[in-house]
């Protein structure tokens, strides 16, 4: 479904690129893992691939299709479909905005295409996104710094969920979370899963947590990318 084909990517001349010559491949509905050590190029090649790092050499196919030649990254149906949860929500989400104008700024945003035109539809969306995040409608009045770590986690997953993408990277979506809310992302993430259609690349150093949700892990290192069976 998203392939990345012999990516290079250097931020800058005279130093080593963090990805040199790498290869991925995800099938619709598939659950990848990528780990390595930090700084390594885990979240560029995630960005890479949904088309907001454009990479110096090589390819990323798109339902077949070249994203970058076929300038799909600019059209906004190819934006909603692949999104990207960042490693720290507390950074990604505008800090003045209630939990229910942040959930519904991108449906706004799409309302057209998904057949959202009316705020009661883009509502029952939002609950049911609710529902698969396990969070209550009750934190829909607050802004992101009055939750818990956990819960901004949870907010960040359901506003990329409920644009309905087909690819989702989830960067680091266990950091600095306590065992219980590491849990509770396990589950969300199991959601997603049982919804099925959904590819999703976590990008995590929690490796036993990735073996347990991803049926193939790749690892990244020095810009190398290769697969645990390599």
């Amino acid at each position: 479904m998203i392939e990345g084909i012999a990516l290079t990517k250097r931020y800058q001349k005279g130093l080593p690129p963090v990805l040199e010559d790498a290869s991925i491949g995800i099938e619709a509905g598939e659950t990848v893992g990528l780990v390595g050590p930090s700084g390594g190029g885990k979240t560029t090649l995630g960005k890479v691939l949904i088309g907001i790092v454009r990479p110096d050499r090589g390819s990323v196919r798109f339902r077949g299709q070249d994203v970058w030649a076929c300038g799909l990254t600019g059209k906004k149906w190819y934006r909603r479909l692949n999104q990207m949860v960042l490693q720290d929500p507390l950074a990604s989400l505008n800090p003045r905005l209630k939990i229910s104008e942040l959930l519904e700024e991108g449906l706004r945003i799409h309302q057209h295409e998904m057949s959202l035109n009316s705020a009661g539809n883009r509502k029952s969306l939002i609950e049911r996104m609710l529902d698969t995040v396990e969070l209550s409608p009750a934190l829909l009045p607050r802004c992101p710094g009055e939750v818990s770590g956990g819960q901004r986690q949870r907010v960040a997953i359901a506003r990329a969920l409920a644009l309905r993408p087909e690819f989702l990277v989830l960067d680091e979506p266990f950091s600095s979370l306590d065992v219980i809310s590491r849990r509770g992302i396990s589950r969300v993430i199991r959601a997603i899963q049982r919804e099925g259609g959904t590819s999703l690349l976590i990008i995590s150093h929690d490796r036993h947590l990735v073996d347990r949700l991803c049926g193939k892990v790749y690892h990244l290192q020095d810009g190398r990318l290769r697969t645990e069976a390599d």
